[in-house]
């Protein structure tokens, strides 16, 4: 959705590319189900038997799991020509392109790899994004299931595009 404005804050990172948010995801529902389902078969059976107790006291945690995934989708990752905003609901998390030395993705199977940015640049990675590993060191953890690494990658190269033109107009005409 790039027709959405960036913050004043954010307007150092240049133009806006596109607007990620964290998508519901099919184990939530599965939490919900369970939930529910435990309520309201301890909810009918508790009158008669203890069993219904048991039921509604098993139905907590699936509702923590619920509660738990439903904060993580305010989650939002913003990518800008010149870099990208993370915003968490407590955090947000700020970063340039240039200062960007690796990006850390997960396959279906929670397997975790890092790649170089200008190795990702050779590749078609179609796997989630889970970190941002800055040249400095920090690691900018990002929720997987909010952008795939072809996005990243597309955001990279529009950041060294113009990065090159940038430097073939500084430089002096012979």
């Amino acid at each position: 959705m790039p027709h959405e404005q960036p913050d004043k804050s954010e307007q150092e990172f240049g133009e806006l590319i596109s607007v990620y948010k964290a998508r519901l995801e099919w184990i939530t529902a599965l939490w919900i189900f369970f939930a529910v389902t435990l309520l309201v078969s301890g909810a009918a059976i508790i009158a008669e038997h203890y069993f219904g107790a048991v039921c509604i006291i098993f139905a907590i945690p699936f509702l923590y799991l619920a509660w738990a995934e439903f904060v993580g989708r305010s989650d939002e990752l913003r990518l800008y020509s010149k870099g990208f905003v993370y915003k968490t609901r407590s955090e947000v998390h700020r970063g340039r392109w240039a200062d960007v030395e690796d990006l850390m993705f997960t396959t279906t199977r929670n397997y975790n790899y890092k790649v170089g940015v200008s190795a990702s640049m050779e590749e078609a990675i179609t796997h989630d994004l889970t970190a941002v590993i800055e040249r400095n060191g920090s690691v900018i953890n990002i929720k997987p299931g909010i952008v795939k690494g072809t996005e990243v990658i597309g955001a990279i190269k529009t950041f060294l595009k113009l990065e090159a033109a940038d430097r073939r107009k500084d430089q002096p005409l012979n």
